[in-house]
């Protein structure tokens, strides 16, 4: 059995009321066909150099002797580009062309002259720059590396070129600007080099850093994952940032990423994952110690195979808290939920072993299959097409919503705990989980609450200076008396960032105001 795997989409419908409506909008104007304006239209309005680009004209006078066909012809930066007749006598003259947009990046005027006389206001096409990258982005001479360019000149040649040096490679991109290929990194010095597409409207430039300690790059992120190295503390997560061994990666409610390996092992972690790169070792030149071995904690992750998956003998092992998942050169989707006891895998395609801390048996398993296991019991079963479309939809429709049991996981693990409950304020800041989900801050700790820290005269002002989350917006307010009507004191202020923030705002002549002033922050959703 093949698991069909393929992209979702919904289309719109019309209604048919919306189409009568718009058909009577078209009789109208055919009833006023007397008037006339010309008018000029180009699709697309940006894209690559040499693109092919649809040009309309319409509008145009008709020939008034009824004995000669006008012509109309379409101008880039003013030169002649394509050209249509049509018939004498139309009421509206109705032309469209196609033809290549120029090279040079930047804007270029589109512009429209008819011959009986009439122009109409010009357009504008945009040649955008080339956007070229490279993945991995890091690891030994000697492997190899996609290349990916974006933007180029439409149907055109573009060379690859290594510091300068002519990589040997030619590739056609096709009529969106794109392509894809594929190089193997010479034996050159340790540190970065420029990679770059050269093809028409102008370079593309990425770079390759040759370092052995490096064993992926990140491709892709949502949310705000962060990477903890050997011994180090947890930083941000970021597109390009290099993975070494022993490092841990971190997901979050709502967050995810994506790493490319150097062996071409591709590994997509979903929300609320802990992931540890234990120990990788990859050799392009000599494949007799390459091995992966990796910590898998909690969450759910999509893995690909690379080359030391594919290997004769896979030295590849993913350890779960229930036994290991040994790799043989697959795609399967695991799954951890921190409240259960049972540890999921979905094998797609290829095969699995598995091995149970509990038994000297390793179990081999062929996909498409079902897998669940704790430490000491395993069942398999078919993974149906409903299954893995479940599965696949609980996955990855749950990236970039943070909701509040996503939010409970990250902070306490399992939601089932006593301290994640929804009213329970297990640090002790007199806000409950609820309060501190709404306002962006650590449950986990006292110094982080949405409160106001101090008021604080400066002569004849008064600053305000309140603590609240990070991504949140806040609204400083003031009354004069506590059952009296709050207004605002400033616009919405946003927090950026994702930790608690420090914020204030000076109240100019609040101390030399008459009577009582009381202040809040308003948490605007």
């Amino acid at each position: 059995m093949m698991i069909q795997k393929y992209a979702r989409h919904s289309v719109s419908g019309v209604s048919k009321r919306g189409w009568a409506f718009s058909t009577l909008l078209m009789a109208m104007a055919l009833f006023s066909s007397h008037i006339f304006a010309a008018s000029l239209s180009i699709s697309p309005a940006s894209g690559p150099g040499n693109k092919l680009i649809t040009a309309t004209a319409s509008g145009f006078q008709p020939d008034a002797t009824g004995t000669n066909y006008a012509n109309t012809g379409f101008y880039a930066d003013g030169g002649l580009r394509a050209a249509c007749p049509y018939a004498p006598n139309a009421a509206y003259a109705n032309c469209s062309v196609q033809f290549r947009a120029p090279m040079a990046l930047g804007p270029h005027a589109i512009s429209v002259v008819n011959s009986i006389g009439g122009s109409a206001d010009p357009q504008t096409y945009t040649v955008l720059v080339p956007d070229f990258s490279i993945r991995p982005a890091c690891g030994p001479a000697g492997i190899k590396v996609t290349a990916t360019g974006k933007n180029f000149p439409a149907a055109a040649n573009v060379g690859i070129y290594i510091d300068n040096g002519y990589a040997g490679i030619n590739v056609m991109t096709d009529e969106s600007g794109n392509f894809t290929t594929s190089l193997t990194m010479p034996a050159l010095g340790q540190g970065d080099h420029v990679i770059a597409g050269i093809g028409g409207s102008g370079p593309g430039n990425s770079t390759f850093t040759i370092s052995t300690n490096c064993i992926g790059t990140v491709r892709d992120i949502t949310g705000s994952p962060t990477l903890t190295p050997p011994g180090g503390s947890p930083v941000p997560l970021l597109p390009g940032m290099p993975v070494g061994p022993d490092d841990l990666i971190k997901t979050g409610a709502g967050g995810a990423a994506t790493v490319d390996f150097i062996d071409g092992t591709l590994l997509n972690l979903r929300p609320n994952t802990k992931f540890h790169t234990a120990d990788y070792f990859f050799d392009p030149a000599d494949t007799t110690h390459n091995k992966a071995r990796y910590g898998f904690f909690a969450g759910a992750f999509q893995y690909l195979s690379g080359l030391i998956g594919k290997k004769p003998d896979p030295n590849v092992a993913i350890e779960t808290p229930y036994g290991a998942i040994g790799v043989r050169g697959t795609e399967f989707i695991a799954r951890k939920d921190p409240c259960s006891l049972t540890q999921e895998v979905y094998l797609i395609e290829g095969q699995l072993t598995i091995k149970l801390p509990s038994s000297a048996v390793t179990n081999v398993i062929d996909g498409p299959a079902t897998i669940l296991f704790t430490a000491s019991n395993l069942i398999t079963a078919a993974l149906t097409q409903t299954a893995y479309n479940a599965i696949s939809n609980e996955v990855f429709q749950t990236v970039g919503v943070v909701t509040f049991p996503s939010w409970l996981t990250e902070y306490f693990g399992c939601t089932n705990e006593p301290a994640a409950a929804m009213h329970a304020d297990p640090d002790s800041d007199g806000q409950d989980n609820f309060t501190e989900f709404q306002a962006g801050t650590d449950p986990t700790t006292n110094a982080s609450s949405f409160r106001i820290l101090s008021a604080v005269p400066e002569g004849n002002n008064l600053r305000v200076t309140w603590l609240g989350g990070g991504g949140r917006t806040n609204t400083l307010q003031s009354t004069t008396s506590l059952d009296g009507i709050w207004s605002n004191l400033t616009a919405n202020i946003v927090l950026t960032g994702t930790d608690s923030i420090t914020t204030n705002h000076l109240d100019i002549g609040a101390v030399t105001n008459s009577g009582a002033k009381y202040y809040r922050v308003q948490l605007v959703q």
